[in-house]
């Protein structure tokens, strides 16, 4: 499919909704003129490329997890919520549930997360929760984490923050955007939730 092929068929799928004049695709934006496919798709290399940078620039070197890894993953969604289910997890780390429970029970030998039978009562699911020592975990991490981010800011002014404040809520929104999008390619329900 060419470009403007793609173009077409992504505007048609983003039509209004008669009854309240907003994007179908996005219910809380006003259906506007997007920028033509070639100047998104570079912006999203950019966004892409700096998002690994600042990734990579506070990520900790703490022996306890790396929280890019799948455990890392598992244990922030975990801390999360009151608890996951495997599948669950699975699905929100976009791999199977068998290497989520591998690294499930790593994470429960290091005394980070437990298991327990899944409320619905079926004894062969089980829901994936995190320990006293889990929560502190991520805690500090996430802690020393935020100082060092916080001491790069040090040297911007207070309207770049706001600046940055609302380029992050606009990238949060395409962050939920393409989990969406991803999900619905691979044929896969979209929780109500993430609409």
């Amino acid at each position: 499919m060419d470009v403007s092929a793609r173009d077409h068929e992504q505007r048609e799928s983003a039509r209004s909704d008669p009854a309240d004049g907003h994007s179908v695709g996005h219910p809380t934006r006003q259906l506007f003129e997007s920028p033509p496919y070639e100047e998104r798709l570079e912006a999203a290399r950019a966004i892409i490329a700096a998002s690994a940078k600042l990734v990579a620039a506070t990520r900790t070197d703490d022996p306890r997890l790396d929280l890019e890894s799948l455990g890392g993953r598992i244990l922030r969604a975990v801390t999360q919520r009151s608890w996951v289910s495997i599948a669950g997890l699975a699905d929100m780390a976009d791999v199977s549930s068998t290497a989520i429970s591998k690294a499930v029970a790593i994470l429960e030998r290091k005394g980070l997360v437990a298991r327990r039978q899944h409320p619905d009562g079926n004894l062969r699911r089980k829901t994936v929760f995190a320990t006293e020592a889990g929560l502190r975990t991520i805690a500090d991490i996430e802690d020393e984490r935020s100082a060092d981010a916080a001491n790069f800011l040090f040297y911007y002014q207070p309207d770049d923050l706001v600046v940055l404040n609302d380029s992050i809520s606009l990238l949060d929104h395409l962050a939920h955007g393409a989990a969406v999008e991803r999900r619905r390619r691979r044929g896969l329900l979209v929780p109500a939730r993430w609409l």
